[in-house]
């Protein structure tokens, strides 16, 4: 089983190369610290897994700006892009769409 593909987030949700490198990050730790590879990846899996979700949940709510539906105003969906990645709101939107690093706190 490929337990490396578990973070797999989308172009929306950037930071793909970042969750790449955690992940071998904590899987790393987590073999040097266990006798058993499995139980490593089971640890490894415990310590990523929730933070992954949160990004991907995150993510499919943030989608709905970009992916156009039937009864949706494409000038008001661009309108809200702008405002988005408008510099006054760009650091608000960063820290809430989880800029932060899965890593923070980890040694």
């Amino acid at each position: 089983m490929n337990r490396g593909a578990r973070g797999c987030l989308t172009l929306l949700a950037g930071q793909g190369s970042h969750m790449a490198m955690a992940g071998g990050y904590v899987l790393a730790q987590e073999l040097a610290k266990q006798d058993d590879h499995e139980a490593a990846f089971a640890a490894c899996q415990n310590v990523l897994k929730p933070p992954i979700d949160k990004k991907q949940r995150d993510t499919a709510r943030f989608a709905g700006l970009f992916v156009p539906k039937p009864e949706s105003w494409p000038w008001l969906r661009r309108l809200a892009i702008q405002l988005i990645f408008s510099r006054p709101l760009i650091d608000l939107v960063l820290v809430s769409f989880g800029s932060k690093s899965i890593l923070a706190g980890r040694r």
